[in-house]
């Protein structure tokens, strides 16, 4: 049934309800007794209308002032001597329900909120059990790292609430490093095969002593411990019966006495289960060390270029949590500040300058670097201190004058401005992008000598959040915005550009909710192809085909070719990191210790095919390295490059929460080194994956 109710068998089709007739009172008969049909007077309907009206103002009031959300705060959970959470749920128990809340409110405190966490990341309610093994092995090691970054050494009495008694010792240390790398800054020291290789019934010793005697051997090299880093993150966890075998990597960032160390470790564990884990063996199976002689290879030289200008102090240096408390709109601050930099020379003196893309209500930031390298504030006075939400831009020169000009993503668009050499700028073109304009790639695709413009669509115009949803199943994610790609038809002094995305092939596959794109010759047949990193959904690789009459189209051959990277891509670069003439590609993605952890537990989608089980372990791999091997013949496509994954092997793939990187040669040594940009909102309870 519809639902809806059945007309009246006496109206005529396609006639209008008749109106009721109000009922005639009868002469010399009192109104007020005929019910039906007594007509109200003034002030009664005055009365109702006022009841009505202070009912209506009743519910409106308690719904605004009543706290709807679902989930009631709960007071703080007890904490043990050791500040670890008292969880009693055992699995398969009923939660306590939450007491009720007497005074219901808008705003809740922050108790309220830690509280309302707590409740929701309790692993016992929900069965995860080898969840609550890794916070309990977490908590172990924390109070080991308060043991190491003090200036005493580690005794045995020290760590008898740490480890067993017969705690095996096999290696946290290699005795013998192997040396892969070393010149007049560096010198690079792994594990050798030897050592991760020993058979486990040959430690290096057991009992407390020989654990502190490796312990102290570790942390010697280290002169200062106030300043030490020092951390360790549990990544896959495998229960037993009576014991249960951890891995966890562990870094180590401090001073030495030659110089400054950076340590790279992972252990195998084996602890006790029990509510306070102790330690029953612990096996170095990785390792690597950089020495850094004498000094760091970097220094944080930002203030000192920046210095007192204003929008430096006032602005850029703000944070997120500032501005997200006194904006009028947060549609731009949904995935935390998505806004770029672009850097080029503006004024024609051989010095490069930068430009900083800006949130709404916040003015874009241009400055010039002065001859002795540092930078002044010229937004005003260069025409582009806009104030629409921009995320992404380039300096080129897009007329060939000989000026740098620059583009600019804004909102659903791509502003056009012109330089005059000088380092001001003209609005002369505005393009319509379809959707949200999160990257800009610039390439002459078709050799014509004018630039032209991909824009990479995130979300489509006007939507104002994301769905943090994962691709559940094998099927594609086609529900992002629409990428452009602009022909530059650019004469003199007119800027032209024409969308040519359907005419070039590039509407297919073409709605993944596109983070950042590239272009490059991959396949060395003179033109460049582009590669394009998408958060959700495959990523897609098109080949640049070019007919002899000059007509351009663009064929996706990700999947023949080996290069879908099915992950969250956030951004590509290129180098030819093995120098076999071939350029390979390097796509940020996302490391999740937590996603190694549960992954690969065997209640993680038990019902799932495998497929779709390694899918989600791939998601939390991180980063992927495609080596290109060349050009073999495809039956479908013709011939194509084919690329091998060797992120793993590389040792690349973990770059934590990673968003852009850069193939560079940091030691002038001809080979090309890997630079990562990573990280996210930092806060006093992460509370994240």
């Amino acid at each position: 049934m519809s639902g809806k109710k059945k007309p009246s068998s006496n109206r005529s089709k396609g006639q209008p309800p008749k109106r009721r007739q109000r009922s005639q009172p009868a002469q010399g008969t009192n109104d007020s007794a005929d019910y039906d049909s007594k007509d109200l007077s003034p002030a009664t309907v005055t009365l109702i209308l006022c009841v009505v009206l202070a009912i209506g103002g009743g519910v409106i009031w308690y719904t605004l002032s009543a706290d709807r959300d679902p989930i009631q705060p709960l007071p703080e959970l007890a904490q043990n001597s050791d500040g670890e959470k008292d969880k009693k749920a055992q699995k398969g128990a009923t939660p306590t329900p939450p007491p009720a809340v007497k005074d219901k409110k808008l705003w809740t405190t922050e108790e309220d909120q830690q509280a309302r966490w707590n409740e929701i990341d309790d692993a016992t309610a929900d069965g995860w059990d080898t969840e609550v093994i890794s916070d309990r092995v977490m908590a172990q090691w924390v109070k080991l790292k308060k043991l190491l970054a003090s200036d005493q050494p580690i005794d045995a009495e020290a760590l008898q609430p740490l480890a067993s008694p017969d705690v095996i010792v096999h290696s946290v240390l290699p005795a013998n490093p192997s040396t892969v790398f070393e010149n007049s800054q560096l010198q690079v020291q792994r594990l050798p095969d030897n050592v991760a290789d020993a058979p486990a019934n040959q430690p290096l010793g057991t009992g407390l002593d020989s654990l502190a005697d490796s312990l102290n051997t570790l942390i010697t090299p280290y002169i200062d411990r106030t300043n030490l880093r020092l951390k360790w993150k549990v990544f896959r966890v495998n229960p037993g019966e009576k014991t249960v075998t951890t891995q966890q990597t562990l870094e180590i960032f401090g001073e030495t006495t030659e110089g400054f160390r950076e340590e790279n470790a992972t252990w195998l564990c084996e602890w006790t289960v029990e509510k306070k884990p102790h330690l029953k063996s612990v096996r170095l199976v990785d390792y690597e060390s950089v020495d850094a002689k004498d000094q760091l290879l970097f220094a944080d030289c930002t203030e000192s270029l920046f210095g007192d200008a204003d929008s430096f102090q006032n602005q850029l240096l703000r944070g997120f949590n500032y501005w997200l408390e006194r904006r009028q709109t947060h549609g731009a601050f949904f995935l935390m500040a998505n806004n770029g930099v672009a850097v080029g020379d503006v004024n024609g003196d051989g010095l490069e300058d930068v430009y900083f893309c800006q949130e709404s209500e916040l003015p874009n930031l241009l400055f010039l670097q002065n001859p002795d390298g540092t930078l002044r504030d010229v937004s005003a006075e260069s025409g582009v201190d806009w104030l629409q939400n921009s995320s992404t831009a380039l300096i080129v020169d897009l007329n060939n004058d000989g000026h740098q000009d620059l583009a600019v993503g804004v909102t659903g668009t791509v502003v056009i401005a012109a330089g005059d050499g000088s380092g001001k700028f003209e609005i002369r073109e505005i393009l319509d992008a379809k959707d949200e304009a999160w990257s800009l790639a610039a390439a002459d695709y078709d050799r014509d000598g004018l630039l032209d413009l991909h824009v990479g669509s995130y979300t489509p115009t006007g939507i104002d959040s994301v769905a943090a949803n994962v691709v559940l199943t094998m099927s594609d994610f086609a529900d992002g915005g629409i990428n452009t790609l602009f022909h530059n038809e650019s004469s003199g002094d007119e800027f032209a550009f024409r969308d040519v995305t359907q005419e070039a092939g590039m509407d297919v596959n073409n709605q993944r909710k596109t983070y950042s794109a590239g272009w490059e010759d991959i396949d060395n047949d003179g033109d460049l192809d582009l590669y394009v990193a998408n958060d959700f959904g495959w990523n897609c690789f098109f080949r640049n085909d070019q007919t002899e009459d000059g007509e351009t189209t663009f064929v996706d051959i990700a999947s023949q070719a080996g290069g879908l990277d099915d992950s969250f891509g956030m951004s590509v670069n290129f180098g030819d990191y093995d120098r076999d003439g071939w350029m390979d590609l390097y796509i940020s993605n996302m490391y999740s210790y937590a996603g190694n952890r549960i992954t690969f537990q065997d209640q993680f989608k038990a019902d799932s095919a495998d497929s779709v089980r390694q899918r989600f372990q791939r998601f939390a791999r991180g980063n992927t390295l495609l080596r290109n091997t060349g050009v073999v013949e495809n039956e479908t496509v013709g011939p194509i490059v084919q690329f091998e994954d060797r992120s793993v092997e590389a040792a690349v793939n973990m770059g934590r929460w990673a968003w852009s990187s850069c193939f560079l040669d940091i030691n002038n040594d001809g080979w090309e080194d890997l630079y990562v940009n990573n990280g996210y909102i930092t806060a006093s309870d992460s509370g994240d994956l």
